[in-house]
């Protein structure tokens, strides 16, 4: 039986199919997912990835889809250039056509950079649906708080480093260099950052002055 002889088309076309499948789920999560500093504070997951990876993702996914769309148009480009040229003589006889589908689409542009309904609705709806993941919890006791590294956060807490080493240990959760940021401390331990923020203020409001 003769081996089926490899199809670089059907390849580079199925390629740009599936790429532009995981680009619209990954466009639709990163509408709605919370915003950076509620994400990183409470390690933030949907189907076991964070957002930084679903942000890597749709990145990366919408360059494979570009490169795998130059691929075609070049190794396709007589077979469009001739399709474009028939196109464009049709198109002479659909002036109205034309010139409407241009008008809507600048008529869009317009709209959308100035803010304007229907378009800023579908923002507002999705800036709503990020606020939706937030609670008192979510948000950090600071901007960025996680990025402090460990010795810094508990001198914000108003915790000293050796009461906030006690604290975490009986918690079974050991901090090998107090230089390290928040957030690598509480990935070693399998904790997101808001877990150790709240080990420490519970330690703190037990610790008589």
């Amino acid at each position: 039986m003769a081996v089926k002889k490899f199809q670089f088309r059907a390849f580079r076309v199925l390629v740009m199919f599936w790429s532009l499948i995981v680009e619209t789920i990954s466009g639709v999560i990163l509408y709605i997912l919370p915003p950076g500093r509620t994400a990183s504070w409470v390690n933030w997951k949907l189907f076991g990835f964070s957002k930084g990876q679903w942000e890597a993702i749709h990145t990366i996914f919408g360059y494979v889809f570009l490169i795998f769309a130059c691929m075609h148009i070049v190794f396709q480009w007589r077979n469009i250039t001739a399709y474009i040229r028939k196109k464009v003589k049709t198109g002479i006889k659909m002036r109205v056509e034309m010139i409407t589908s241009l008008l809507v689409v600048l008529l869009v542009f317009i709209c959308v950079i100035s803010s304007l309904p229907p378009f800023q609705t579908v923002m507002d709806l999705g800036e709503k649906a990020k606020d939706a993941w937030g609670t008192d919890r979510s948000e950090p006791m600071l901007s960025r708080a996680e990025k402090l590294s460990f010795k810094q956060f508990t001198e914000r807490i108003g915790l000293s480093v050796e009461e906030a080493l006690i604290i975490l240990k009986k918690k079974g959760i050991e901090i090998s260099d107090i230089n390290l940021q928040v957030s690598i401390v509480a990935k070693k331990n399998n904790l997101a950052p808001v877990d150790i923020y709240d080990f420490l203020k519970a330690g703190l409001s037990n610790n008589p002055e």
